[in-house]
């Protein structure tokens, strides 16, 4: 009777590398047959052109024009050395054919995760109009971004350019180059690559959250380790089962088939566990770095600014520090449905001194702000808007010469109710 197999004996030694060869072997049938047949079969590639591809049009930064902020040029590279407020925008006017260059890649350096970086274009249909497109970038390097499919991506392209949001840290934003790529191998797993790995703007998230990849990517990556770990399985399980292959008789009788099957699926498991793991320990890095970044060693002040509601917070403050409603006011408070999230963070900010009542409706009657005893009101609305988009701007103009706005910031406007003399002078 045969002796029964150790860890590191040679049947299961055999096991660990026929495993290891079919998860190469499957990689690089599936990255080939992805590549072969994307083109024709996936919905975001159909009608992509792959022949007779027109040759790259690489822009180096220097060549790109300031429109906001302060640059300065450089013989490889231009630098963002400060933002206009919280932005800044390069720009080139170009002339090249839309469908000739399904590929965009980004080449910076010295970013981080508290920039949001947009490509925008405009073309020849629609001159007037600025298209644009978030760049999946993690950290200095390059991204790849897929504009082929995107309804303003065609015709000529007249113009392009980069839009910078956030704050810049320790360096300056260095801008390399923006390439216009044609359809390759290499472009398009280039860019599956940066959706994989690309962090998006802080946000409060938990540093064990994964929020995976952006919206809509070429590849998820779950769906393909998983498509991954099944091929690689069937390949190895048909490599053990090929007599003499993988064992002597003996060895074949010391580990049976069951047993080579669990193995088989232990070792490809783990691996692509692995493998997933390591994608979310990376962005769980940057996650942990930005909050680090934002927090440690800052007042409570400092932190609620840095918060994922700093401009309620900033509102709120600016209405107790300049004592813009008299302490112990009740403040009516309009608002949309899609932010009501918003209001609880509004009122938690204004207390003790204010005191908020909500009325999820629009301001549509003149009514609505006549009656009743409040003095101030808060309009919480993304479009600023009184009498919102069905009412229309005529509805809007007059209830505002009902009120007098005191401060607005961002999405949060606050106002006081004219007095009924200043109402009837108004009208004459």
């Amino acid at each position: 009777m045969p002796q029964r197999p150790t860890i590191f004996d040679a049947a299961y030694t055999r096991l660990f590398l026929a495993s290891t060869l079919a998860l190469v072997l499957s990689a690089v049938l599936m990255i080939s047959g992805f590549v072969l047949i994307a083109p024709s079969l996936h919905p975001k590639l159909k009608g992509i052109s792959i022949a007779d591809s027109a040759p790259a049009a690489i822009l180096e930064g220097n060549t790109f024009r300031p429109i906001l902020g302060k640059v300065t040029g450089f013989p490889d590279h231009i630098e963002i050395t400060e933002l206009e407020g919280d932005r800044a925008l390069i720009a080139k006017r170009i002339m090249r054919k839309a469908d000739e260059y399904p590929f965009v890649e980004v080449r910076v350096d010295c970013n981080h995760p508290g920039l949001k970086i947009n490509f925008f274009w405009r073309n020849s249909v629609d001159a007037k109009k600025i298209s644009e497109a978030p760049i999946a970038l993690s950290g200095g390097g390059s991204a790849t971004i897929l504009l082929h499919g995107d309804r303003d991506w065609l015709a000529d392209i007249t113009e392009i350019g980069v839009d910078i949001y956030g704050e810049l840290r320790d360096c300056p934003l260095q801008v390399v180059s923006v390439s216009l790529l044609p359809y390759s191998a290499a472009t398009l797993l280039s860019a599956v690559s940066s959706q994989w790995t690309a962090f998006k703007v802080w946000d409060q998230t938990s540093i064990n959250a994964y929020r995976g990849v952006p919206r809509n990517p070429i590849l998820y990556p779950a769906l393909t380790v998983a498509c991954w770990l099944i091929l690689s399985f069937l390949i190895c399980g048909a490599f053990c089962f090929l007599p003499n292959l993988m064992a002597s008789r003996n060895e074949q009788q010391a580990v049976g088939p069951a047993s080579r099957l669990i193995i088989i699926a232990i070792i490809t498991g783990t691996v692509g566990w692995l493998s997933l793991d390591a994608l979310w320990l990376y962005k769980n890095t940057l996650q942990a770095g930005e909050t680090r970044y934002r927090f440690a060693g800052k007042t409570l002040h400092e932190k609620k600014l840095n918060d994922w509601d700093s401009s309620v917070y900033a509102f709120a403050e600016q209405i107790k520090s300049k004592r813009l409603v008299p302490e112990g006011e009740v403040i009516k408070l309009y608002y949309e449905e899609e932010e009501k999230a918003t209001t609880g963070r509004l009122r938690y900010h204004l207390l003790p001194e204010y005191r908020l009542r909500g009325v999820k409706k629009r301001v549509n009657q003149h009514s609505d702000l006549l009656n009743g005893p409040e003095k101030y009101f808060i309009v919480l609305s993304s479009g600023q808007n009184f009498g919102g988009k069905k009412e229309g701007r005529h509805a809007d103009s007059e209830i505002r010469k009902l009120l007098q706005r005191l401060y607005k910031k961002d999405r949060l406007a606050l106002y006081k109710k004219r007095k009924l003399e200043t109402i009837e002078e108004m009208k004459r």
